[in-house]
């Protein structure tokens, strides 16, 4: 069965450097931008205000959206799912709130804009949209 899988992030920089997230999914370790799956009926904004909250306890606004998949994209986990990935810069004035709540999540660093270097993170598209930051 081909389905899609319809992802948002979260571009979180604060004082120059860029917030990821390492969590367990499936049984492997990966590198990530903060942000989650869309609950069907729920629109991309709102699922992904409700991911910072579920995952991070941070409460955040959308600055401007940054990029959206432009090629297909099969998922990482499964060969069948159409990968769709949607990406926003996005900001807080409640940083000091941020704590991991979601169990998977093994740790969140944030890394200079600068050394961010694509090969940390470990979703195609990611990288795709590290060398789009460190181009703007």
């Amino acid at each position: 069965m081909n389905r899609l899988n319809i992802r948002v992030y979260g571009i979180l920089e604060y004082r120059g450097k860029i917030l990821l997230i390492e969590e367990s999914y499936l049984q492997q370790i990966i590198v990530k931008f903060p942000g989650g799956g869309l609950n069907f009926g729920e629109g991309l904004i709102d699922a992904l205000k409700r991911e910072f909250l579920e995952e991070l306890d941070l409460p955040i606004v959308i600055r401007s959206h940054f990029y959206t998949l432009d090629f297909f994209q099969p998922s990482a986990f499964c060969k069948q799912e159409q990968f769709l990935a949607i990406y926003y810069k996005v900001y807080t004035h409640d940083l000091y709130r941020l704590k991991i709540l979601d169990p998977k999540i093994i740790r969140l660093y944030w890394t200079p804009l600068e050394s961010l270097d694509e090969d940390i993170l470990t979703l195609p598209v990611d990288k795709k949209v590290v060398t789009l930051l460190k181009h703007e």
